[in-house]
């Protein structure tokens, strides 16, 4: 009878860890996407806030990321008539669960598509930011 209760402990105890680290997968990708509609919907300081390390960098250097982020959405419009689109191809998890890979494919309005990759870290507050 100890025997069955074990093994019935231990299909608890890995069923509920492979379901937490779906989750966390679940909520990097979420994370990344979630910063990249913001891109495009125009929220480039949420965008930027959404990066690693973000809230540290001097003034001057925030700046230049947002100029750079501005410099991105118009080169996307301008090349392939903007990016129209975004889904979450698959996220990875790392084995310590602090980093993840999101993979997006952006859909362009000129009818072509790209896979990217959104390095992700997750803070000590369990939010996930874009490395």
């Amino acid at each position: 009878m100890k025997k069955i209760f074990i093994v019935i402990i231990i299909f608890l105890s890995v069923g509920i860890l492979s379901c937490q680290k779906k989750n966390s997968d679940e909520e990097a990708a979420n994370a990344a996407k979630q910063y990249y509609e913001q891109l495009l919907s125009g929220d480039y300081d949420s965008f930027i806030s959404g990066m690693n390390l973000s809230d540290s960098v001097p003034d001057g250097y925030r700046e230049q990321l947002l100029t750079n982020t501005k410099m991105f959405v118009a080169q996307q419009e301008q090349e392939h008539h903007g990016i129209k689109d975004i889904r979450v191809v698959r996220a990875e998890l790392d084995s310590s669960g602090i980093t993840a890979q999101v993979f997006l494919m952006f859909a362009y309005g000129d009818s072509t598509s790209e896979e990217i990759l959104v390095p992700m870290i997750i803070q000590g507050n369990g939010k996930w930011l874009m490395q």
